[in-house]
């Protein structure tokens, strides 16, 4: 005999994003659906949000249903819901929690009820845990939490950055306090990517459901355990949920002798499902032109979304001689390179040689009379 859980976080249904913010956030409710049929599916007690379903305190009707609909479900299963209110839907006045229709299996955590034993599952689960109240608090996220010996399983939830990470956040979480807590599983959120910071007891942050942020690497998780009675042994797994994946593609551009080269080795990686940042770097020839948005414009129906880092330095055999001296290109080249000569900074250098860069690729090496 044994005990299922669903540990997910950072849903943030009704979001904004960095790059189609309308068409994530239908990508995060399809998700989000099929995380409620996972767990459905695994035959799972306990649905555990370590915070942040929401993006925000107001909530649209259209969200307001679909969670309406996914707690239905979940208690026609007999999936008990536990929700932690996180920094995004803290829970105060305003707080989204108030606008739903719980049924009778969905147990939201707050400063009045911190903790919930279910003793009608076998050998009984306790699960407790410090909502969010406010967006910065430097609070202990699990101070004053202790695990129930009345219980076979023991789980805290809790919302915050791991201190050392960070110095300050909404909550703190210390890995001191993780090593000695006395649960038998911690189901962390806040961070947006899968991250599993202690193993005894484990320690995870799955990540948010779909990445809306460039930084949001990993996501698309949720973590499945299961305690065994007989052996009081817990196992876990992770479970690809999420649509959408974050990579990037760092080009050096000293080998590559022309722009298709470039455009080659984007096209290998082609996914609608892919946000892809490309990251140029180093020093071309002379005679390398490369038009940054000609290439996100070409290139971007094959992705989800794609960008492109022009850290590309100015030709380090340049000068302003390898031009005619009276055509367009030979002016314009001389004019750039005085500039790129005073240049307070690096930062301003760098930006002046793109301008050469794009403005060569323009004239064309010959320019005109």
């Amino acid at each position: 005999m044994s005990i299922k859980f669903l540990h997910c976080a950072d849903i943030h249904l009704g979001t904004k994003s960095e790059f189609g913010g309308t068409e994530v956030r239908r990508y995060i409710a399809e998700s989000f659906q099929r995380l409620v049929g996972l767990a459905i599916d695994e035959g799972t007690d306990l649905f555990i949000v370590a915070g942040d379903l929401f993006d925000s305190p107001r909530i649209s009707p259209a969200t307001s249903n679909l969670v309406d609909r996914a707690l239905s479900d979940l208690t026609s299963a007999g999936v008990r819901v536990v929700l932690l209110p996180g920094t995004h839907d803290a829970y105060d006045s305003s707080s989204p929690y108030h606008q739903l229709k719980l049924p009778e299996n969905t147990y939201i955590i707050t400063p009045q009820n911190p903790s919930f034993l279910f003793d009608d599952l076998p050998g009984g689960v306790f699960v407790c845990g410090r909502a969010q109240t406010k967006t910065k608090s430097n609070e202990n996220a699990l101070e004053g939490l202790s695990s129930n010996p009345q219980a076979a399983l023991n789980i805290a939830v809790a919302h915050g950055s791991v201190v050392g990470q960070v110095t300050e956040d909404a909550m703190l979480i210390h890995t001191e306090d993780i090593a000695r807590s006395g649960f038998d599983y911690i189901a962390l959120g806040h961070w947006h990517s899968y991250r599993q910071m202690n193993d005894r007891p484990p320690a995870i942050y799955p990540g948010a459901l779909e990445p809306t942020r460039r930084d949001h690497h990993d996501t698309g998780w949720a973590v499945v355990g299961e305690f065994s009675l007989e052996n009081k042994k817990l196992t876990y797994r992770k479970e690809r949920v999420g649509r959408l994946r974050m990579e990037s593609l760092p080009i050096h551009i000293e080998p590559l002798t022309k722009p298709e080269e470039i455009y080659s080795q984007i096209s290998e990686l082609a996914n609608p499902d892919l946000i892809l940042y490309v990251e140029l770097a180093g020093a071309p020839g002379a005679d390398f032109s490369l038009n940054k948005d000609e290439l996100i414009e070409e290139r971007s129906p094959q992705f989800f979304h794609l960008d492109v880092d022009d850290n590309i330095n100015p030709p380090e055999e340049f000068s302003p001689t390898d031009f005619g001296e009276r055509t367009t290109a030979g002016v314009f080249a001389r004019l750039v390179a005085e500039r790129m000569d005073e240049a307070s900074d690096d930062k301003e250098r760098a930006l002046l040689g793109e301008i050469l860069r794009e403005g060569l690729s323009r004239l064309g090496k010959g320019g005109g009379e």
